[in-house]
């Protein structure tokens, strides 16, 4: 009866004061919604090897130095990423994200793994501003993205 109880609560509130709730609610889910669509757009760049897809997300200082690195790496495949947390502060606008990327240079034929951690600003849009490697092989097109 207790929960009958708060959830007649719930829906008459929604009823009465809802819709301010909602417009909350609703700015709260595109705000992370948009930070989740930057990071896939930037790591679905590194995975199909589309480079302007990922200098979209850098800044703008950034963005030669990464185009040159991934162009020197020929046969570099990504074979998957894996976001495996992202923690997003509101207040900051920045968001920690960790990724493992599975990787191999095509020649060599062996499948690396590196573990990344990001920092993400929204400055009118999400942009990865710092990368860090935390474990496994030297990916050539991630190790450089420092303040």
């Amino acid at each position: 009866m207790r929960r009958l109880g708060w959830l007649v609560v719930l829906v008459v509130g929604a009823a009465v004061g809802g819709a301010p709730l909602a417009g909350c609610l609703g700015a709260l889910t595109s705000e992370r919604d948009r930070l989740k669509t930057a990071i896939e757009e930037y790591t679905e760049g590194l995975r199909w090897g589309k480079v302007d897809q990922c200098i979209g997300r850098l800044p703008f200082d950034k963005r030669a130095a990464f185009a040159e690195r991934f162009a020197l790496v020929e046969d570099l495949e990504v074979v998957e990423y894996d976001v495996q947390r992202i923690n997003w502060d509101r207040q900051r606008s920045t968001a920690d994200v960790r990724v493992m990327v599975s990787w191999s240079i095509k020649r060599r034929g062996l499948v690396e793994r590196t573990v990344v951690d990001q920092l993400w600003e929204d400055k009118h849009g999400w942009f990865m501003t710092r990368q860090k490697r935390l474990s496994g092989s030297q990916l050539p097109i991630l190790d450089d993205l420092g303040p």
